[in-house]
């Protein structure tokens, strides 16, 4: 239980470090598929970096004297103490902690489950339209357009004239497997839930794909227009199944200044390296001490650094 908790603090400090750098430099930059890549990194590095500690070797000048004879140790007499008190008695705080917590990933499973098994319903009662390399269900259980994996959801009340750029717009999330950086945000949140970085990442997440469909989209049309008229046309009060990307998701200000067309330059991709700092300072505060007795009196303390998987 003690690895599991010194885990999850690991993996909320390299969560916040990447969401803090992104929200400070990068959220309002135009390298959309570059910012892709960073969030991925992120999820990754919360992941699986914690695994990683860096030891630092501690060459101690003598062996700790052990407690003189006929005087109590402080710890034997905590531990006797302890002893004392009847183990039905005893309340562990941790093991309530514990109980909450997996109580919360239970219902945020149940929930994902009962999402899931929402659109496969919907799926099997639904005859879909071939399309190239996805599926289209038109169905008035969701009231905007959004895609999730090989399926494109659209509203029948969507004219035809709109169906086209709609289509377009979710393909571009279909053919770069938008879902799959979404499937590791909610993977993530579920073991996060308590850390609200971990239900802020997905949106950044979110945001981004929506960039990068609609700078697609907007490079293969003449009338830009036409397309912000349909964003609109789309907009929708119902929320999405999480996985999914929403064709009208995050629409605002901010998005359509996304559509501007605009040279970035080289230099300001160079803010993705702002993060390097973050490694140095996260496996720095986690780096672990191990201590050593030296063979031969030496007056002089030595460190080497170390590298292992917790």
């Amino acid at each position: 239980m003690e690895t599991f908790a010194l885990y999850l603090i690991r993996s909320v400090s390299w969560l916040a470090g990447f969401a803090i750098v992104y929200f400070l430099f990068l959220r309002n930059e135009r390298f959309f598929r570059l910012k892709r890549i960073y969030l991925l990194a992120g999820i990754l590095a919360a992941l699986f970096l914690p695994l990683i500690t860096f030891h630092y070797q501690v060459v101690l000048l003598a062996p700790v004297e052990e407690s003189m004879p006929g005087i109590p140790d402080a710890g034997d007499s905590a531990e006797a103490l302890m002893n004392a008190i009847p183990a039905e008695k005893r309340f562990d705080p941790l093991i309530l902690i514990w109980i909450v917590y997996m109580a919360g990933i239970l219902l945020l499973i149940i929930k994902a489950v009962l999402n899931a098994l929402k659109l496969v319903k919907i799926v099997k009662h639904t005859k879909p339209s071939p399309g190239i390399n996805a599926r289209v269900i038109r169905s008035e259980k969701f009231g905007g357009s959004f895609s999730f994996i090989r399926y494109i959801f659209i509203n029948p009340s969507v004219r035809e004239r709109e169906m086209d750029l709609i289509m377009d717009h979710e393909m571009v999330h279909v053919s770069q497997k938008h879902w799959f950086d979404l499937l590791l945000a909610v993977l993530l949140r579920i073991i996060q839930w308590f850390n609200p970085l971990a239900w802020i990442y997905p949106v950044f997440i979110r945001q981004n794909h929506e960039y990068i469909a609609d700078e697609t989209v907007l490079k293969r049309i003449p009338d830009p227009g036409v397309y912000k008229a349909v964003l609109i046309n789309q907009m929708m009060d119902a929320k999405v199944f999480s996985l999914a990307n929403s064709f009208s998701y995050s629409l605002n200000r901010l998005r359509f200044e996304m559509m501007k067309k605009s040279d970035v330059s080289p230099l300001r991709k160079m803010r993705l390296l702002i993060i390097l700092p973050v490694f140095a300072i996260i496996f720095y505060a986690f780096r672990s001490p191990e201590y050593h007795y030296p063979e031969a009196p030496s007056p002089v303390m030595e460190t080497v650094s170390s590298v292992s998987m917790i």
